[in-house]
C-alpha cells in the first residue's frame, strides 16, 4: 500500500470497527463495553472460521461463482429505493437465497478508490468485498451460524435482565469473513467511510 491515506485507515484497530458496527444496532448503548468487545471477537472468529472452510475446498473460485455454486442468487439494480433511509447500504440479503446489488453506490465507490489511487483493499474491487459480506449472510442463514452468540443479556429499568438478539454480530462477523475470504489489509468498513467521505455520491 502507498500514501498516507493508505497507511491511516491501515492503522484503525478492528475494535474501533467493532464499536462502529455496534453503533448501529439499537441495543449499543444497553450493552457495556467489554461484553460487547468479547461477544465482537467471537463473531469474527465465527466468520474467519467459515471463511476458511470455504477456502479449503475452493481456494481459486471466485466469489460470485461461489454464490451461484451455493444456490444463491445475485440481483443488480440500479439503486436502492430507500437510499434517503439508509444511505450506506451497498447490497443485503433477503431470505432464502438473493443477494440485491445497489449497483450506483458500488460503481462510485470504485471509482472513488481508483482515482485516488487508493491500494487499501489490494486488487480486491469493491463490489467483490460487498458480495463476499452478503455472501456470509446467507450461509449465516442457512447455517444459523452466529445463532449461539447473538443473543446478548442486557439491563433495563433499574435491575430488570433479559436477552435481546444484536443484529451487530453478524454484521460484525460478515465483515471479517470477507475480509478473510478475500485477504484484505483492512476492514471491509472502509467502505462505509469512503461513501460519506464522498458525500455520498450525491
Amino acid at each position: 500500500m502507498e500514501g498516507y491515506l493508505d497507511r491511516y485507515l491501515a492503522d484503525i484497530p478492528d475494535w474501533a470497527w467493532h464499536e462502529y458496527l455496534w453503533s448501529h444496532d439499537r441495543f449499543c448503548h444497553r450493552i457495556e463495553p467489554e461484553l460487547r468487545e468479547q461477544s465482537a471477537q467471537a463473531a469474527a472468529w465465527i466468520g474467519i472460521s467459515a471463511s476458511r472452510r470455504i477456502i479449503a475446498g475452493h481456494s481459486a473460485v471466485s466469489i460470485k461463482n461461489l454464490i451461484e455454486a451455493a444456490g444463491c442468487r445475485i440481483d443488480k439494480v440500479l439503486d436502492d429505493p430507500l437510499k434517503l433511509l439508509r444511505p450506506y447500504l451497498f447490497a443485503e440479503f433477503e431470505e432464502p437465497d438473493l443477494i440485491t446489488v445497489y449497483e450506483e453506490r458500488v460503481s462510485k465507490v470504485q471509482q472513488f478508490l481508483e482515482k485516488e489511487r487508493l491500494g487499501v483493499f489490494n486488487s480486491s474491487l469493491a463490489e467483490e468485498i460487498i458480495l463476499a459480506h452478503e455472501f456470509f449472510h446467507f450461509l449465516d442463514y442457512e447455517g444459523k451460524l452466529t445463532d449461539g452468540i447473538s443473543r446478548i443479556r442486557i439491563t433495563a429499568f433499574g435491575k430488570l435482565k433479559f436477552h435481546v438478539r444484536a443484529s451487530a454480530l453478524s454484521e460484525i462477523a460478515a465483515m471479517a469473513f470477507a475480509r478473510d475470504l478475500l485477504a484484505l489489509n483492512v476492514h471491509p468498513c472502509i467502505l462505509d467511510l469512503l461513501l460519506v467521505h464522498n458525500g455520498n455520491f450525491s
